[in-house]
């Protein structure tokens, strides 16, 4: 595919040549209409990743709180094929949020997202658990790999 066909490309899913990180289009894994609730308690970044989401062919449910996680799990009404949760979300511990969200969707995937050193913050690691990670920043390419593989690993 050549430079200009990519740039064509690119607008045609509506991702401006600077947010695609100037990777090709084949490194960019979109989806196929699944549904994946994001929470970031910035509301830029939620603004932000619910638009890269959409772009990426993804149904976007949004929530800034732990609150809000649980309360679109129990009141959305179709089934979230994955949960991306920042780890900095205030008085929130991942692993809890998961726990709860089990007992409405069992089958529920998530994907962390972080600013920290999750390998080495003991604090951080606590909050994952042991769920995939994503450190920010990130490129287009690689978060839609990730999300693509934590949406189709099999069930532990």
């Amino acid at each position: 595919m050549t430079a200009q066909q990519e740039a064509q490309e690119l607008q045609h899913h509506n991702i401006p040549n600077n947010m695609a990180d100037q990777a090709n289009l084949s490194a960019i894994t979109f989806g196929h209409g699944e549904t994946i609730l994001l929470a970031d308690c910035n509301a830029n970044l939620l603004k932000l990743g619910s638009s890269l989401l959409s772009k990426l062919n993804y149904q976007v449910v949004t929530a800034s709180n732990e609150n809000q996680v649980i309360k679109q799990f129990n009141a959305s009404g179709k089934k979230i094929d994955l949960l991306i949760l920042d780890t900095d979300i205030p008085r929130s511990d991942g692993q809890n949020i998961m726990d709860k969200i089990y007992i409405y969707q069992p089958q529920t995937k998530a994907l962390f997202y972080t600013v920290c050193d999750w390998l080495i913050d003991p604090d951080c690691r606590k909050k994952i658990g042991h769920a995939p990670v994503i450190s920010k920043p990130y490129s287009i390419s690689e978060f839609s790999r990730v999300i693509y593989q934590t949406m189709h690993r099999l069930q532990q």
